[in-house]
């Protein structure tokens, strides 16, 4: 288990150059929370081995971790903020020999989430539930 918790505020904004000479005061966002930087963030994670026989074990593994609002702009306007969002990512394998068979799971539970975020309107989305199967062998 991890949980981190972050609070990083603008100190000084400064200001920064415009067209035709003009500034930009960035002072008015001094005491904001910084843009791109979650909240918080959590991890869960659990793994248990269970042997069914001499040469057949079978691995279980579950991970479920968050990550806090985030602020797309120094403004930090409502209508530029991700809400926190958790995801969830299952796996099971089962070996024998040299033989492995994986079923494993991204997001199973389809969160819809930003990755990033755009001041022009439109944002990254993070990847939908994906499942898949792997198998492998040792040589």
């Amino acid at each position: 288990f991890s949980y981190g918790q972050v609070k990083s505020t603008i100190v000084t904004g400064g200001s920064t150059g415009g067209p035709n000479g003009t500034a930009t005061d960035l002072n008015q966002y001094n005491g904001n929370n910084a843009a791109l930087v979650p909240q918080n963030n959590f991890n869960l994670g659990l793994a248990s081995s269970i042997p069914l026989n001499d040469n057949t074990q079978l691995d279980l593994f579950v991970n479920y971790n968050g990550t806090g609002k985030i602020y797309w702009t120094d403004a930090n306007a409502a209508m530029h903020t991700s809400d926190a969002y958790q995801l969830l990512d299952l796996q099971a394998s089962i070996s024998k020999g040299n033989l492995k068979l994986t079923l494993w799971g991204k997001n199973v539970l389809d969160q819809q989430y930003y990755l990033e975020y755009s001041d022009f309107g439109f944002g990254w989305r993070g990847t939908p539930a994906t499942v898949g199967t792997t198998l492998s062998y040792k040589f």
